[in-house]
């Protein structure tokens, strides 16, 4: 998923949701920087993942514009 998302915006410009425990991959998400992430303590699916993403995302830059890449569909 982070090959496909590189093909379209800079590791600096990607926000990812990851759970607490799935932060031991970390060497698949080195190019991400620490801000970059939203970290969910627990699974909560996908729409609430999005929608965390999104929030951080019209925090920094209300006129921004997103892809939603799901890594686990």
């Amino acid at each position: 998923t982070l090959e496909r998302a590189a093909l379209l915006a800079p590791p600096a410009r990607t926000l990812v949701t990851v759970q607490r425990r799935h932060l031991h991959w970390a060497e698949q998400l080195r190019p991400i920087p620490p801000g970059n992430f939203v970290l969910q303590s627990c699974n909560r699916e996908t729409g609430p993942g999005i929608t965390a993403c999104l929030l951080r995302l019209a925090e920094r830059d209300p006129a921004a514009l997103a892809v939603l890449m799901p890594s686990d569909h």
